[in-house]
């Protein structure tokens, strides 16, 4: 049996209310609970604007926010164990993550990777089998990017109670109602209970994303390297033989190009300083082994200009592969 503690660091943090913006553009529902009477979050990840709130400086009031969505989850066991003790004791919660509207720019943009990792790390280092169960649901192509990093600060015994599903919504309202009861269930998600309005609000935004971070008329992300500086690309390969490509150009002059193979510590492609200010660079390669490939373009070399780079790294499935998710590159720490 897990046994939570019960202190002034969690009274504070129940009592904390969210700056108002937090609570607009963060909504999630929590009034829910299973056939079993563990109680259900559902939070439609997708459209939290985590980026803009990063940018802000409201980094650890977004962090603070999930952990108080936790601490709320315990608190619920608490008082269901107290209001009901002859149901079953209930020391866990349900978890239904919406990712509909979460697009490449917002997990290559600063805020959502990091939140997420920070969250998982919380997750075990201070609320050790809180999850009962956890329901990725509507994810994108790319979300084996996302989910490989995410699952390296998750314990096995978390990660065996994760389900993942696309946006097929028949698939995954099925299996919510196994679990689910229709009354306790939200009436998007296969039930019959009404939104609140601010989660009504933000089910249906669209997410306004700054247009200066992808180029609208070639689809390529467009990134400053500033001078002295270099910017790493990763691409999670999950299968043998999958095809990588590139394409990028830079405005402001020639900028270094590798391509390393992390695991092994490999440098595949020294492309050296390539004219991409003069034309389109493209290329492929076969990836025959799985694993973390980092593309790296290289301002090292200059001690005053900075390049604008616009790129597009993306990996195609070998033949075969059943699983029709693809990973696209994203930025990471050099």
């Amino acid at each position: 049996a897990i046994i939570w503690k019960i202190g002034k660091h969690t009274d504070r943090l129940l009592s904390w209310e969210a700056p108002a913006q937090f609570q607009h553009d963060f909504a999630y529902d929590m009034k829910g609970e299973d056939k079993q009477g563990y109680p259900v979050f559902t939070i439609p990840l997708g459209k939290w604007d985590i980026r803009k709130a990063y940018q802000r400086g409201q980094k650890d009031l977004v962090i603070k926010y999930m952990q108080q969505l936790l601490e709320r989850g315990i608190e619920r066991t608490r008082l269901k164990n107290l209001t009901d003790p002859a149901n079953t004791f209930i020391n866990q919660c349900v978890f239904i993550w919406d990712m509909e509207g979460l697009t490449m720019k917002q997990l290559a943009a600063t805020g959502m990777t990091d939140a997420l990792m920070t969250f998982g790390k919380t997750v075990e280092a201070i609320y050790p089998g809180i999850v009962k169960a956890a329901y990725a649901i509507n994810v994108p192509k790319f979300f084996p990017l996302l989910y490989a990093m995410i699952r390296t600060v998750l314990s096995n015994r978390t990660l065996e109670r994760v389900q993942i599903f696309g946006t097929n919504s028949e698939k995954w309202k099925m299996v919510l109602r196994q679990r689910i009861s229709e009354d306790q269930l939200l009436e998007h998600y296969g039930g019959t209970r009404e939104f609140d309005e601010n989660f009504r609000r933000i089910r249906e935004s669209r997410m306004s994303f700054c247009e200066s971070q992808e180029d609208i008329h070639n689809g390529m992300f467009t990134v400053t390297v500033e001078a002295k500086e270099k910017v790493q690309v990763a691409l999670d390969v999950l299968y043998p033989n999958s095809i990588l490509r590139w394409k990028f150009n830079t405005f402001g002059d020639e900028i270094g190009f590798y391509m390393v193979f992390q695991d092994k510590d490999l440098t595949l492609i020294n492309g050296g300083r390539v004219d991409s200010h003069l034309e389109t660079v493209e290329g492929s390669y076969k990836a025959v082994i799985p694993g973390r490939y980092i593309f790296i373009f290289d301002n090292t070399f200059c001690h005053f200009q900075s390049k604008s780079l616009h790129y597009n790294i993306s990996e195609t499935h070998p033949e075969g592969v059943k699983d029709e998710l693809t990973t696209l590159g994203v930025i990471v720490n050099n």
